[in-house]
């Protein structure tokens, strides 16, 4: 069973959110889990912006744009070529990350 937070740690929680502290900031400070401050953050400030998640890609947009539109012309027909052809030029990418990126740069998010 959960216990409930006292209004001076949940108040406490509330300022540190207010004032932008980092989540893991705030789990060390007021010592509450981690999904509580999350839940806090949801209630309290629903429109702040939240990172994306995930690796950054390490090739550039302009290349995308030459990989999606050599596959729509059919010179790179497969995700084997188009990870050649990206070894050539110097990205060392995996074979699902080419299935990925043959996708289009129109489903990616950068």
């Amino acid at each position: 069973m959960s216990k409930k937070l006292n209004q001076g740690t949940r108040n406490n929680e509330k300022s540190l959110i207010a004032s932008g502290k980092t989540t893991k900031q705030i789990v060390e400070a007021t010592r509450v889990s981690l999904a509580q401050v999350i839940r806090m953050k949801n209630v309290n400030s629903p429109d702040r912006e939240q990172c994306n998640g995930g690796r950054p890609s390490l090739i550039p947009k302009r290349t995308k744009q030459v990989v999606s539109l050599k596959v729509r012309r059919v010179y790179l027909a497969t995700a084997k070529d188009v990870q050649k052809y990206l070894r050539e030029i110097g990205y060392n990418y995996g074979y699902s990350s080419t299935t990925h990126l043959m996708r289009g740069p129109h489903k990616q998010q950068n």
